[in-house]
């Protein structure tokens, strides 16, 4: 298994983390709650890559992906539930990469696709998904 992977992870979970439970709280900025998520993105994609990587060498993440996902989640100990959470902070994210704005409306962040689609993070849901990477995290230390 690629230890960089775990550390990378661990580094973005701290990050997350602690501008989640410090300066969020201090400065109140909604845009910080976008920049919580990317850590959060950045540490579920390398906690995957590091569950993989120790079945195969392989760099395409959409294979990295399904395999994770049809294997490897149900063996480390993750529910429907949780891989259901996983997921969803993996599409937020490709969203995010490919998105045409995004922008602050009533307490919340909201991401908008070329197309007019749009996805909404608040506060509420970045607790959760730092809560199920934080326990995902946990599984495979």
């Amino acid at each position: 298994m690629d230890k960089k992977y775990l550390s990378e992870a661990l580094r973005s979970l701290e990050i997350a983390d602690h501008m989640f439970y410090v300066s969020y709280l201090l400065i109140q900025d909604k845009k910080l709650l976008l920049k919580i998520f990317i850590e959060l993105h950045k540490s579920v994609i390398n906690l995957i890559k590091f569950v993989v990587s120790g079945n195969c060498e392989v760099n395409d993440l959409d294979f990295i992906l399904k395999k994770f996902f049809e294997k490897d989640a149900c063996e480390i100990g993750l529910n429907n539930e949780q891989t259901k959470k996983i997921k969803e902070i993996i599409f937020l994210g490709n969203k995010y990469q490919n998105s045409a704005i995004e922008f602050v409306r009533n307490e919340k962040v909201v991401i908008m696709s070329k197309n007019l689609n749009i996805e909404v993070i608040d506060v509420k849901k970045i607790k959760d998904y730092l809560n199920i990477v934080k326990f995902f995290y946990s599984l495979i230390k």
